[in-house]
């Protein structure tokens, strides 16, 4: 909520409540910055850190894959395909509201899968509706936008696909850990081309110590 522009509105809130009242700050990442912030709110607090700082969770098999912009729909659809890897239902990330409508009826079209977006253009009645529908497997695939990536137990999901590479290292842990919720094993598969090339060096620093392959592309860019 700091981070996300309501800094303000949590300070209003935190001037109004007693002074003995518990606060309890978490996030399954936390910036310098955000940092420097908590420290003002809270008063001589206790930390508890699970795993390792800002970095994914060890049970989510992450695979990073070189895919060019125009071949994006083909290798979705061919994971989709694909019986090893396709674990409905899907969660498909992408960086804008009209690519998450086009790319969910380009899904259902070609794979037969059911499929729907949710974006914040949607309606709150809509978005309840749709997360229940994805929760209780009447979706195959869902294509969204960041209002899925943070804060959400999604414990039916076991694949998570970022068609679109995120826009920070923070994003992408948190929109992969849509998968491995309660100990649970998943799978994240990430796209990536020179358009990320200002974050080669945090993906190859993060996921290659996980064992996961990282493609020649990137170890041989030199963006890298």
């Amino acid at each position: 909520m700091l981070k996300m522009g309501f800094q303000q509105q949590v300070l209003d809130i935190l001037e109004n409540i007693p002074n003995d009242c518990q606060t309890i700050l978490v996030s399954a990442t936390i910036p310098t910055s955000i940092e420097q912030l908590a420290s003002q709110l809270l008063h001589n607090p206790v930390r508890i850190i699970t795993g390792e700082k800002n970095l994914p969770c060890a049970n989510v098999r992450q695979i990073i894959l070189w895919v060019e912009d125009p071949a994006k729909k083909k290798k979705l659809f061919e994971i989709l395909n694909d019986k090893k890897l396709f674990k409905p239902p899907v969660l498909v990330f992408v960086d804008c509201k009209l690519g998450a409508d086009l790319l969910s009826e380009a899904v259902q079209k070609i794979t037969g899968l059911k499929s729907i977006s949710i974006h914040s253009e949607k309606s709150q009645i809509e978005r309840k509706n749709i997360l229940k529908g994805l929760l209780e497997g009447d979706y195959e695939v869902v294509v969204s936008t960041g209002v899925l990536g943070r804060g959400l137990d999604l414990i039916s999901v076991r694949l998570v696909v970022n068609f679109d590479m995120p826009s920070s290292m923070d994003e992408y842990v948190h929109q992969i850990g849509r998968v491995g919720r309660l100990g649970q094993n998943g799978t994240a598969i990430t796209f990536i081309n020179n358009n990320s090339k200002r974050l080669f060096w945090d993906i190859a620093k993060r996921v290659k110590p996980t064992g996961s392959i990282l493609p020649p592309q990137l170890l041989n860019s030199p963006y890298l």
